[in-house]
């Protein structure tokens, strides 16, 4: 077995773990679902960008064990070397999406929370506030 090979097994290894991770996600997510719809949709889209990049990495990795079976012709390689990069590159894009989109939904929920504590706050004074009657 062959450096490339030997990765080839390493990445699908991995993709088969991640994998059963996010599928334990998605089966606590079911069982425990979250009281908020904003809070739902995005537990929902992030397991299906994070399921999709890591079958993704699971076939980038049975590619690089099928690299002896590719024809041994300039254009072939091509093809080959440019499928693993555009599949490369799309799996680095769904990292980038999934941590703007993680980063910007904490943010959303970080104020909703101190907007929530104002209120609260706001409510508590007026309430020891004296009346002007």
């Amino acid at each position: 077995m062959d450096s490339t090979q030997a990765t080839g097994l390493l990445l699908i290894a991995i993709s088969l773990a991640l994998l059963v991770w996010h599928r334990q996600q998605q089966s606590h997510a079911t069982r425990f679902p979250a009281t908020d719809e904003p809070q739902r949709l995005f537990t929902r889209q992030q397991l299906r960008r994070r399921t999709q990049a890591s079958g993704l990495i699971g076939i980038v990795g049975l590619a690089l064990i099928l690299f002896n079976w590719v024809p041994q012709r300039p254009i072939a390689i091509t093809i080959y070397c440019l499928a693993i990069l555009a599949t490369t590159c799309w799996i680095l894009w769904l990292a980038v999406v999934d941590g703007f989109a993680t980063r910007n939904f904490l943010q959303r929920q970080e104020i909703d929370h101190l907007a929530a504590e104002l209120q609260r706050a706001k409510a508590e004074s007026d309430l020891a506030r004296p009346s002007k009657e």
